[in-house]
């Protein structure tokens, strides 16, 4: 992140991920989902991170502290007026989501600039049943 009123630019081949972290039981993360996605949160807080783009979802679930067995991660898109809408979920246990680079899920370097869409992402636990 940069200073407030200062324009920054990042490194060539990055991308931007806005995270969403809920807190909480496993239960009360995945409510957030759910909550996010029926309008209840119109101005979610999040994080903004920059990773190669040429990083696999693996790379970055590991690095956002998202790599144990019950872990995921759901892109949401943002559509306006406090509406969201769900987009790819990658899950840890799925070794074959984890190796597509964030280019290939369309996490890449045009997302979010110019005419592409922000990239904004929810970790969270699934409860155990």
């Amino acid at each position: 992140m940069g200073i407030p009123g200062v324009e920054t630019r990042g490194p060539k081949g990055c991308t931007t991920i806005n995270l969403m972290r809920p807190t909480g039981s496993s239960s009360r993360q995945k409510a957030f989902l759910g909550d996010l996605l029926a309008g209840r949160i119109p101005e979610p807080s999040f994080e903004m991170w920059q990773f190669p783009a040429s990083d696999n979802v693996g790379e970055f679930l590991t690095h956002i502290g998202g790599n144990k067995d019950r872990y995921r991660v759901t892109e949401v898109r943002e559509l306006g007026n406090g509406e969201w809408d769900r987009g790819l979920t990658v899950k840890w246990a799925d070794e074959l989501g984890r190796d597509r680079r964030l280019e290939a899920v369309g996490w890449g370097v045009k997302a979010g600039m110019h005419n592409g869409k922000p990239v904004f992402v929810v970790l969270w636990k699934k409860p155990e049943h």
